[in-house]
């Protein structure tokens, strides 16, 4: 594979977007490539500059009309379509187009984690919180007798990455139901897809495990709803 041509698959995860904004994780990169990014797309912001259309990956989103804003300390990379309402100079979009770019599709997991957090010392529960990618169960809250297992996802890029997300967070919260006393939960952005699915989870599943879900918000909010 020639290099111009090593990073097609990121250009053509952003042309699947429905945002004109859109954080995604290094590790849907990689997914979606194939392969592991070099260290330095890890440790160095300037693999992400947009002032090298020379490099194979800054033509991977240029040429698709995005520029880069990697956050690697959260291990993320929001991307803009250029023009955007947040792009300097850049037209600003209509009211409606605005609209859908609301902070919680930037909640990626470990933000996710760090708003529960709050929300839980906030009620005097202890959590033990693994961090994203890490095995384990995600918030392992405790107070007193009491136990409360969380499995958390984040927003995804995509809406059938969305539907895996919450699939999978169900799945795997039901392989953690091993004590009995426990309360057990699932976590999410609070973006109107999650709550969709959740609705049409029947009523008897959710009766019959005892499961929840926690609509996190970016603003801080939590909303938990059986």
């Amino acid at each position: 594979m020639s290099s111009q041509g090593k990073y097609t698959a990121l250009s053509d995860l952003l042309e699947k977007q429905e945002l004109h904004e859109v954080a995604i994780s290094l590790s849907e990169i990689e997914a979606a490539l194939g392969f592991s990014l070099p260290e330095s797309a890890r440790h160095y912001p300037a693999w992400w500059s947009n002032q090298t259309p020379q490099s194979p990956q800054c033509r991977a989103w240029m040429s698709v009309g995005w520029n880069a804003y990697p956050r690697l300390k959260a291990a993320t990379v929001t991307f803009r379509k250029t023009g955007s309402i947040s792009e300097p100079n850049g037209d600003r979009l209509t009211r409606e187009t605005s609209k859908i770019s609301a902070p919680e599709f930037q909640l990626q997991e470990d933000s996710v984690k760090e708003v529960l957090r709050t929300y839980l010392e906030a009620d005097s529960w202890k959590a033990a919180i693994v961090p994203g990618g890490a095995h384990g169960i995600d918030i392992d809250a405790k107070r007193g007798e009491e136990r409360w297992i969380i499995e958390v996802k984040g927003c995804g890029s995509l809406n059938p990455m969305r539907v895996n997300y919450f699939l999978g967070a169900l799945g795997e919260l039901l392989q953690r139901m091993s004590d009995p006393e426990a309360k057990y939960s699932i976590a999410v952005p609070d973006l109107p897809q999650f709550r969709g699915l959740w609705n049409r989870l029947p009523s008897l599943a959710k009766q019959k495990t005892g499961i929840s879900c926690l609509f996190v918000r970016a603003d801080g909010n939590v909303e938990e709803v059986s």
